[in-house]
């Protein structure tokens, strides 16, 4: 029996490889605007220079982006670099064909960038064997394999983890969090509290919006029906070690500002006040009230030229709200056309509201054409499922309300939402199963014969 089980989990592991080589051969080398910055942040923590995004001195410490991320990318980058590798920063270039890139500089790092994705091909499939290691305990070993090979062969062709972005190891510590809070759902035991309080730190370093599952999952567990003197420790373990993880990021900002403001933001510097000011700003460009010259002058006077701690002080100063005021009075006009304004509005949440069942597509249109298809029947098949089903997963509840929650406030990217697009992918193929079953238990000609 356990050698069946073992079998069931290799075959899993062999496909799910399988199924995402190809999304990795279609895109082997290319990468984004912040691929580059945290390969770069990566590159600068291996070299010894810190956590910082200067390629040249002075290295000056960074806060813009979370942590964990460019360190997950470094911990990886640091195998071949004991060997003597010296890794190299990449650069901006008008091409992503390799043997341009290779003609323009043989310092751009080409073989380094498929190995990483590899690695990210690697645990997203891993994230697959998490989801079986929770399905097996609601169906036998051999429906729940089939039941992950299609929720794998669905969630191969997102393709996130072809990119060097964080929500390829976002998504594994959200799945990894599923498991704990199913396991925690059936024991309560302090272990699994403690593992989930480490999770929701590291995830809240890898986004700093994930620090509102914290608060979730909270109300999680006063609804529980547990003694008051656990739920109270419980909810203690959460708090501390979620904040033994964060701490150290949290001092390091305070250490370089002095300012205790840095708590706001977990020591990041995207503040709410630099955050409204970038909305502002580019609310005036569509209104009319900037140019393109003049919106870059504010950007680059007030942010990339400004070294962090200006920025920190920009933000608690009031400087970022002046200055978002008075974006706002330029386009005073635009906002008093009303009925556009809610148009457009609705519009944009109506947007935002379909990336919880469709990811957004980058590539050509009629692969694009393809995948939107897909998704729009995963979801429509996962509907069905996800809510018959939805009081026997009660342990998924918090990380579904964080995601249906807060899904406008991650724009327009719907790479933040993920987990919504793995979990209709699960429910998709627990639909499919069920369908099967009940045509198999339920033929029409025994219907006819009887």
């Amino acid at each position: 029996m356990k050698q069946s089980k073992c079998y069931y989990v290799i075959i899993l592991l062999l496909l799910s490889i399988l199924f995402r080589i190809p999304e990795i051969v279609r895109n082997p080398y290319a990468v984004s605007y912040d691929s580059r910055a945290y390969y770069n942040l990566a590159v600068n923590v291996i070299k010894g220079n810190g956590y910082t995004a200067n390629i040249k001195p002075p290295y000056e410490p960074y806060f813009w982006r979370e942590p964990i991320y460019p360190l997950f990318l470094a911990s990886f980058l640091v195998i071949p670099s004991v060997f003597g590798y010296k890794p190299s920063y990449m650069k901006e270039h008008n091409t992503i064909d390799p043997i341009e890139l290779i003609g323009k500089s043989h310092t751009e790092p080409m073989w380094e960038k498929l190995y990483l994705k590899i690695i990210q091909l690697l645990l997203d499939s891993v994230s697959i064997l998490i989801i079986y290691s929770i399905i097996k305990n609601f169906y036998p070993h051999n429906k729940a394999f089939i039941i992950c090979v299609l929720t794998s062969f669905f969630t191969s062709f997102i393709g996130l983890y072809t990119l060097l972005l964080r929500e390829t190891p976002q998504l594994f510590l959200m799945i990894a969090l599923s498991l704990l809070l199913y396991k925690y759902d059936n024991n309560n035991n302090y272990s699994t509290i403690i593992f989930i309080g480490i999770l929701l730190g590291l995830l809240s370093l890898t986004l700093q919006l994930n620090i509102l599952l914290i608060p979730i999952l909270v109300i999680f567990i006063i609804l529980s029906k547990m003694n008051k003197k656990i739920i109270a420790k419980h909810i203690l373990l959460i708090f501390l070690t979620s904040g033994l993880i964060i701490s150290p990021w949290v001092i390091r900002s305070y250490v370089y500002t002095k300012d205790w403001h840095v708590i706001k933001t977990m020591g990041s510097n995207l503040t709410v006040e630099q955050l409204n000011f970038g909305q502002a700003l580019a609310r005036a460009k569509k209104a009319g009230a900037l140019d393109n010259h003049s919106e870059k002058e504010f950007d680059y006077k007030y942010v990339h030229n400004l070294s962090q701690k200006d920025q920190f002080q920009n933000a608690y100063s009031g400087k970022y709200a002046q200055l978002s005021d008075s974006l706002n009075k330029l386009c005073s006009e635009y906002n008093k056309d009303k009925d556009k304004n809610i148009s457009n509005k609705i519009k944009k949440f109506a947007n935002r509201f379909l990336f919880l069942f469709v990811p957004r597509i980058y590539y050509t249109r009629l692969y694009s054409g393809f995948k939107t298809f897909l998704f729009a029947f995963v979801a429509i098949i996962g509907l069905v499922p996800s809510v018959k089903l939805f009081k026997k997963y009660k342990f998924i509840w918090p990380l579904l309300i964080f995601h249906i929650s807060f899904f406008f406030s991650f724009g327009d990217e719907s790479r933040r939402l993920v987990y919504m697009h793995y979990f209709w992918a699960t429910m998709a193929a627990i639909g499919i199963i069920e369908i099967y079953n009940y045509i198999k238990n339920n033929p029409t000609s025994k219907s006819l014969v009887n």
